[in-house]
């Protein structure tokens, strides 16, 4: 059993959103058989009913409050520190002197740090009393969160485009050194992790690996649902409203792009090709302004936060993903596969996941063919179950948590026999 400091830049539970359904599938898996020490921010007040059910869980932990407009003044000092933004949005005070304080109290055996934000708290990164301290991490970088903001500056214009590069610039340079600093570091994708490869010239190939993202099949099961899986176009046809669905949380810049494309250029044709009522449904919260104006439409219905996105799929006919820029693995997607829909895709929503095309799933780049791949799955029951099925059985083979953790195992063993 090893000793762990598990660091995260938002608290990992619960996971209704990308970033902490794989922070606390991680978690949950090291907490099976190993004495884990949380530290973590909290940035939703909402989520602060769950720090009980946590501490029950771990050997000690504290989690630090900040405020988004808290979060964007930090950022801000990063223009005269010469950090990234990113970085700077999240205070060291509070959060470093636990973390001081366990490895001062505690003979840790490895730091997990999920996202390269937080790497700046450990001892390698850091002057204090325990930088001397040769503790391995393992970094779960997750994405190359620089290349999301090269992708931006290269879609803005100034001065945003001036900022998002400088973002990119400092960030890669700091994503650079912690992996250098890391015992291994982890990319949710092959593809993120050959990106990174790639930039760093291979310098790091040697401990830049990845794992991927899992489903819980148990979650997302399409027989839970069956009940309300009526086909759009058997004998409830003029009773039922066929559903379009798009998930994920709606302050996150590549999903609000991605529901306003498609409000704008593909939902218009679909609903005037469409031979029979239709909805355009958004699910996920918080939601931004921007999109919270869609639901004025009597046609998309923005429903924020959600229970039980598993429902929500399940009642669905279609699922989408019209993503412009994407990182790492869309959850979106997986999470549709598995409750045995067809999803439509952008090719970038699709890499990381390598889903056989009209097979598996839709791709689609542009409006006119993301028309016509949603229209033709309304249009056809049985072409829309077979790519359902077909679906699941490809999650079932590739995304489940037990295989994607298998790599994390091995790198535990291999630190904890180095130091005996």
């Amino acid at each position: 059993m090893a000793n762990i400091l598990f660091l995260a830049h938002r608290i990992p539970y619960p996971p209704n959103k990308g970033d902490k359904i794989r922070s606390w599938h991680v978690l949950e898996h090291l907490l099976k058989s190993h004495k884990v020490h949380l530290g973590c921010f909290l940035d939703d007040p909402a989520d602060e009913q769950y720090c009980g059910f946590l501490r029950t869980k771990v050997a000690s932990s504290y989690f630090a409050k900040i405020t988004k407009f808290g979060q964007k003044l930090s950022a801000l000092k990063g223009f005269i520190s010469g950090e990234p933004l990113s970085l700077a949005a999240y205070p060291k005070t509070r959060l470093q002197a636990y973390v001081n304080a366990v490895l001062e109290q505690e003979n840790i055996d490895f730091i997990y740090v999920f996202s390269g934000a937080m790497m700046k708290f450990t001892p390698q990164l850091i002057n204090s009393a325990n930088s001397g301290k040769n503790i391995p991490i393992v970094l779960d970088m997750v994405d190359v969160d620089s290349a999301k903001w090269s992708d931006y500056a290269e879609r803005s214009k100034a001065p945003l485009s001036w900022i998002y590069r400088r973002e990119a610039t400092r960030l890669f340079q700091y994503e650079s050194k912690a992996a250098e600093s890391a015992h291994q570091t982890f990319f949710v994708s092959d593809a993120e992790a050959t990106l990174f490869n790639q930039l760093t010239d291979k310098r790091l190939e040697s401990k830049v690996c990845s794992f991927k993202n899992g489903v819980n099949l148990n979650q997302f099961n399409p027989e839970i649902y069956a009940p309300i899986r009526a086909p759009i176009y058997g004998a409830e046809r003029e009773q039922k409203k066929a559903v379009i669905l798009f998930t994920g949380a709606m302050d996150y810049r590549p999903n609000i792009e991605a529901v306003l494309w498609f409000a704008a250029n593909i939902w218009p044709q679909i609903k005037t090709s469409a031979k029979k009522d239709i909805i355009f449904r958004i699910a996920g919260g918080p939601v931004a302004s921007s999109v919270k104006a869609l639901g004025a439409h009597n046609s998309i219905e923005v429903q924020g936060y959600v229970d039980d996105m598993a429902r929500e799929i399940a009642a669905a006919d279609v699922i989408i993903a019209p993503l412009r820029t994407a990182r790492g693995i869309q959850n979106k997607v997986l999470e549709g596969m598995a409750m045995a829909k067809a999803v439509v895709a952008t090719s970038l929503a699709n890499e990381g996941i390598d889903a056989e095309g009209d097979k598996n799933i839709l791709i689609a780049d542009t409006a006119d063919d993301f028309t016509d791949c949603v229209i033709s799955l309304l249009s056809d029951t049985n072409r829309r179950e077979e790519i359902g099925e077909s679906a699941r059985q490809f999650i079932e083979a590739n995304f489940t948590w037990d295989s994607a953790l298998a790599k994390l195992d091995k790198t535990i063993v291999a630190i904890l026999e180095n130091d005996t």
